[in-house]
């Protein structure tokens, strides 16, 4: 073969394979955009301030309905034989399963596992009310009215669980299940302390370390964007416990096996000078240089008040929301920043319709609803 000939041959792969490369990269940014265009026609029928402040001026459960009308909560909320708060949270929370599930049909193949993972997290939130709820003594009708339907869990698997003679025969109702082996793990210090922390802890620790292990393996586009929020999250997951145990006086060491071994902004030994600390306002401290420093300083005036954590814990959901909402724009614009960010200002949505409709139930003033909705302005 002629040597010119060769080369022209070289070119031309090397030319189909640029053009290869290239009809991928715009299907998968046209695949982005789809998804982003679908989303931010979603968003646009959240809730605006305006129609948060009808809600909360509401001076019965029957008025919220009215400023339900139109959103695309008015659906579920139809669907009720009786508005009661526990109803109005289910049918917040079926909308809420129902948006994730969308949503994780319309991501890109590249990023379809972690977001399956993500959605698991429904699941978690099940097994969490079912023990919380068989080891208070709820009746079992209560317990299956406060479940959301999910993909993965049968509706019927969890009948079996709430049906369970105690909750060790609870756990034993999910052998097969990716959860079963982890509390079973973890049935042995429940039975010892008859304490749930361990069980809540098994089922949170097993949920995250499979997500952030899904993230450090992927080469998805701006995998940083689900690194940074998911890592957040995992970071006010960590620093939310390790401030609720030391309001209770726990010890370090039992803070210290509770905690999800996955780190972001922070490093296990900020965690354990935390656990150490002598009360809670030490225990912010070992934060300094953090992200999580200022807006948890700024919030201790109104734990000095009022004695509750909530202050700090809406710090860190506004930090998050925050944060999500930068990657919004930019050059992740054509990403999943605008798909993920719009999953956390969702949550947060349905987080404050509870808070309110909850505020409601118990005759709370607005000044003290205010407090327990998280805002992003």
């Amino acid at each position: 073969m002629e040597p010119q000939i060769f080369v022209i041959i070289l070119v031309g792969i090397g030319i189909l394979l640029v053009l290869f490369l290239l009809s991928k990269r715009v299907q998968l940014l046209g695949a982005y955009a789809y998804a982003s265009a679908r989303v931010s026609a979603m968003r646009g029928k959240m809730f605006r301030r305006e129609r948060l402040d009808r809600l909360i001026e509401a001076r019965k459960l029957g008025e919220i309905i009215g400023v339900l009308e139109g959103t695309p909560y008015s659906p579920y909320v139809a669907k009720l034989k009786e508005v009661t708060a526990l109803g109005l949270e289910g049918a917040f929370q079926e909308n809420l399963v129902d948006t994730y599930a969308t949503v994780v049909d319309l991501v890109p193949e590249e990023m379809q596992d972690i977001f399956q993972s993500i959605f698991k997290k429904f699941d978690v939130g099940n097994l969490k009310t079912v023990l919380i709820s068989k080891h208070a003594g709820i009746p079992q009708a209560e317990i299956s009215e406060m479940l959301v339907p999910t993909a993965f869990l049968s509706p019927s698997l969890l009948e079996e669980m709430i049906r369970a003679e105690d909750l060790p025969d609870a756990v034993r109702k999910l052998e097969g299940t990716e959860y079963g082996g982890v509390l079973n793990e973890a049935l042995p210090e429940f039975e010892e302390r008859k304490n749930l922390l361990s069980l809540l802890h098994a089922l949170d620790r097993h949920f995250y370390e499979g997500l952030w292990r899904k993230i450090a393996y992927s080469r998805a586009r701006h995998i940083e964007v689900m690194e940074a929020l998911v890592g957040m999250q995992i970071d006010a997951v960590n620093i939310k416990l390790a401030l609720r145990c030391k309001a209770d006086r726990v010890p370090a060491d039992d803070i210290l096996r509770c905690i999800i071994p996955c780190y972001f902004a922070i490093d296990e030994s900020v965690v354990r000078r935390m656990a150490e600390a002598t009360d809670v306002a030490a225990a912010l401290g070992p934060l300094e240089g953090t992200d999580y420093a200022g807006p948890l300083k700024s919030a201790m005036p109104e734990y000095e008040e009022t004695k509750s954590l909530l202050a700090f814990e809406r710090a860190l959901d506004e930090l998050l929301l925050k944060r999500a909402r930068t990657f919004s724009l930019g050059r992740y614009y054509l990403g999943v920043g605008p798909i993920v960010a719009f999953l956390i200002e969702k949550d947060v949505e349905v987080r404050n319709l509870v808070a309110v409709v909850n505020g409601k139930v118990e005759d709370l003033r607005r000044e003290e609803i205010e407090r327990c909705l998280i805002k992003g302005d």
